[in-house]
């Protein structure tokens, strides 16, 4: 199939409630022809008797659709009750003139935590209702803070307008021994291609890469050990999905953390290319 399960099912609340592009539409048509896991998650989701017993279905991602499917729904009224109250202003003109003010007063803004007593409510997608950092990619993070760790950086951005996004890193100072282990650890993961994809060329610049987990629709999660300086090891995840971040990274994220080269902006020439491809 050309396009992954994870992306269409991503599209299904928009599709259902057809208010996707003709382009999503036919991306989603095609590939339920050819998936009938995917097919049957569609029926399923139709079906508005399924939709009010889904606390009771065991399938955490069809939990997880639903969720996204009320949230845009709840957005999207508070658009529309706006967009009223604006045209019964005397100068409806002015709406396009502030259009961004109205958008940043409508859609929440990012949430920041900088709290490491937290990092395991930010890190745990069941509780804070966000599914980018599975149980796959969610590895190369630390499973929790322990006792000998060294936090010396942390951050977790949060942010959903339409769609949940994550940008987030932890810099942590290891004994001798725990260093070891973790490098270990951590180059038994792996690291999976990235280059090219969002225009990455390569590490950030003074660091080598352990880990990585790549995806062309999904972002990045990945480790990263200073040339020159040895026990640290900086994790790092940059979350997405519609092959763009709604966001600029570099109000977030050090500028020495990100990969070098990094482009994930609306009109970045990598979404221009998988877009054209879906053609």
């Amino acid at each position: 199939m050309k396009y992954k399960c994870e992306m269409i099912r991503d599209l299904l609340p928009l599709y259902i409630d057809e208010v996707c592009s003709d382009e999503s539409r036919k991306i989603v048509e095609d590939h339920i022809k050819e998936c009938p896991e995917c097919a049957s998650l569609t029926d399923s989701m139709r079906n508005d008797e399924a939709v009010n017993e889904a606390e009771d279905y065991e399938s955490a991602q069809v939990r997880s659709l639903i969720n996204v499917r009320k949230k845009q729904k709840k957005n999207l009224c508070i658009l529309i009750t706006a967009g009223i109250i604006i045209g019964l202003l005397p100068f409806v003109i002015t709406l396009m003139a502030f259009g961004s003010v109205i958008y940043d007063a409508v859609i929440k803004k990012p949430s920041v935590c900088t709290d490491i007593s937290k990092y395991s409510y930010c890190l745990d997608k069941e509780k804070d209702g966000q599914y980018f950092l599975n149980e796959s990619n969610r590895r190369i993070f630390p499973e929790k803070i322990k006792v000998g760790m060294t936090v010396t950086d942390f951050q977790y951005v949060n942010y959903n307008p339409w769609d949940p996004q994550i940008i987030t890193y932890l810099t942590v100072k290891y004994s001798d021994e725990d260093y070891k282990t973790e490098l270990k650890r951590l180059s038994d993961i792996g690291n999976e291609k990235y280059e090219g994809i969002y225009s990455v060329t390569g590490d950030p610049e003074g660091y080598d890469l352990i880990a990585m987990d790549s995806d062309e629709y999904y972002g990045f999660v990945y480790a990263l050990k200073p040339e020159n300086e040895d026990n640290t090891v900086t994790y790092s995840a940059v979350m997405f999905c519609n092959y763009f971040l709604d966001v600029d990274i570099d109000n977030y994220m050090p500028e020495k953390y990100q990969l070098e080269g990094f482009d994930a902006g609306e009109n970045n020439p990598y979404r221009k290319k998988m877009m054209s491809a879906a053609k």
